[in-house]
């Protein structure tokens, strides 16, 4: 158990190293602080922001979007699998909608909603968008996949 955790730590330390020697390397090649800041530099700058309310602050109030937006795809998504499970028509109807919004750039999506919502909202939606598709897919598969003999053994 030590053994596999040391290790884990010796790869993620090497893994470090190669960044931060990539990251070095690019520096040296843009030569523009503007355009690409020193690694140390950044490093100076993350732990100055680590001391800061304002950093806290930004870091939860993007986790709790990140987690709104998961539980909103879920709902929306699960809901939307079971419903097509129960209604085969259903299914056949959401199959097309769920394929094109899937395709949708989302790019292209995230500009168009900066000019109709607010910026705090369309990262909102942009990973509901992203994750309704998957949460329904995974649900109406995972229920596909179940044996009717087990369901019927159940009861």
């Amino acid at each position: 158990m030590k053994k596999a955790i040391l290790k884990t730590a010796i790869y993620l330390a090497v893994a470090a190293l190669c960044v931060a020697a990539v990251w070095s390397v690019a520096y040296l090649l843009v030569g523009n602080d503007f355009l690409l800041p020193s690694f140390t530099d950044c490093l100076v700058r993350l732990g100055a922001l680590c001391v800061s309310g304002e950093f806290w602050l930004g870091v939860g109030s993007t986790l709790l979007r990140v987690l709104l937006a998961f539980v909103l795809s879920l709902v929306i998504g699960g809901g939307l699998g079971v419903a097509a499970y129960a209604c085969k028509p259903l299914e056949k109807v959401l199959s097309p909608i769920l394929s094109l919004v899937r395709a949708l750039p989302v790019l292209a999506v995230i500009l168009i909603l900066l000019t109709w919502t607010k910026a705090s909202v369309a990262p909102l939606i942009v990973a509901a968008l992203s994750l309704t598709p998957i949460l329904y897919t995974a649900t109406y598969s995972a229920l596909c996949g179940v044996d009717r003999e087990l369901v019927e053994m159940s009861r």
